[in-house]
């Protein structure tokens, strides 16, 4: 289990304006690192949305990220990696759907 960062606001960061992008996840890992005293290592996309300029800028401050795909076991790139199990009740439905969407092995 490991704790991670994700963004002040939790808005989408494909959504906001690229120069709010950086500030959104650096001040959060800040803030999540002041208060457990420990390096934050690991980004989760709110959403799961990112794209390419997104990733470059979490690059340069975490060392691995997830997306918010679920129920996914393999690695997708060498950086973002997809969630295989994530404790928040999203029903069955979306459950289901990101089962089957998964990659095969």
């Amino acid at each position: 289990m490991d704790i991670g960062g994700h963004t002040i606001s939790h808005r989408y960061l494909t959504t906001i304006p690229r120069e709010n992008v950086e500030n959104e996840i650096k001040d959060n890992k800040y803030y999540l690192e002041d208060i457990i005293q420990k390096d934050i290592d690991i980004f989760c996309y709110p959403g799961g949305f990112y794209n390419n300029y997104i990733e470059k800028i979490v690059k340069k401050h975490f060392k691995r990220a997830r997306s918010a795909k679920i129920m996914r076991f393999n690695k997708q790139n060498s950086f973002t990696f997809d969630t295989s199990f994530h404790f928040y009740d999203r029903g069955i439905k979306s459950i289901l759907k990101n089962t089957i969407q998964n990659d095969k092995i």
